[in-house]
């Protein structure tokens, strides 16, 4: 199996590297690190077992973080996300500088409406 996948998602992988170290911090404590949030419209459940990660008190932040910034450039609720300007634009042909992320979301919606011969459409 290709590992070129992975590039795809830094974000994804970063997540995953963080939950998969083991340290002695996280071996100290007697349950598992268990942190809950409202973003996006819903809510998330965060659980990290002892011994998975190297600095569990600074994943919580790091995860809220995260989910931050995909909020800031992609929520449809906020005027200022990066889709909310993007939107709001009158031209097409002035250049709009975009996140990483927004980039990366913008080309799996272009294969997905590939993929869909059409059927599928992210601008709908």
């Amino acid at each position: 199996m290709k590992r070129t996948h992975l590039k795809k998602y830094p974000a994804g992988l970063a997540l995953l590297l963080l939950l998969s170290f083991h340290g002695a911090a996280a071996q100290a404590r007697s349950g598992p690190l268990v942190f809950t949030g409202r973003t996006m419209g819903t809510t998330f459940h965060v659980k990290v077992f002892p011994g998975r990660v190297p600095a569990p008190s600074s994943l919580e932040q790091a995860v809220r973080n995260r989910l931050e910034a995909v909020n800031r450039s992609m929520s449809t609720f906020l005027a200022e996300s990066e889709i909310s300007r993007f939107n709001a634009m009158k031209a097409a042909h002035r250049p709009f500088p975009i996140s990483k992320d927004f980039e990366k979301v913008m080309q799996r919606a272009r294969h997905v409406y590939e993929l869909t011969g059409g059927a599928w459409d992210g601008t709908v």
